[in-house]
């Protein structure tokens, strides 16, 4: 455990329980899409983590109840502002699984931040500068550094202002 990470061609164990925690959501996601389930109200608070380290998503049978009504739909935009991609807060009629990426990409900030939402920016403008912040601000190796580069380019891909740019799950 003492040396963990620190042996040539190792990461950090910071860095693996991160990694893990983003692929087991990301699979949690894909999985929902194959059984034709759209989360909807995919946030941080909705993902629980086992003393294993498994991500587990939850609170995904709202979207179950299908049209959600103007009323139903601004209640998740409002708790979930900071996650709903931008169709989704100024049309909340255009549910699509593109709005769970945009909302992955977010959670995936905040695991790599490790800053809470209020600290993120979620201007587009001061994004990619913001993302390259935390890049120069995380404590990694120089071999880790190229790896979380990678991370950051997904997140921002994910994070897309257009739908039809953003990767799938």
């Amino acid at each position: 455990v003492h040396n963990h990470g620190k042996g040539k061609g190792r990461r950090s164990p910071a860095l693996d329980v991160m990694l893990k925690i983003v692929e087991d959501i990301g699979q949690g996601v894909a999985y929902l899409y194959t059984i034709g389930v759209t989360h909807g109200n995919l946030k941080s608070s909705n993902v629980v983590i086992s003393c294993d380290f498994e991500a587990h998503i939850t609170d995904y049978s709202l979207s179950f109840f299908g049209n959600h009504g103007d009323n139903g739909a601004a209640s998740i935009a409002t708790s979930a502002c900071p996650y709903m991609a931008p169709e989704y807060k100024y049309n909340t009629h255009n549910m699509t699984c593109m709005v769970d990426v945009y909302s992955f990409s977010v959670i995936l900030l905040k695991i790599l931040s490790g800053k809470p939402l209020t600290h993120v920016v979620m201007n587009m403008r001061d994004l990619p500068r913001w993302v390259m912040s935390v890049r120069e601000e995380i404590q990694l190796e120089e071999r880790e550094k190229d790896e979380v580069q990678l991370f950051l380019n997904i997140v921002m891909a994910c994070m897309s202002p257009s739908p039809e740019l953003r990767p799938s799950m």
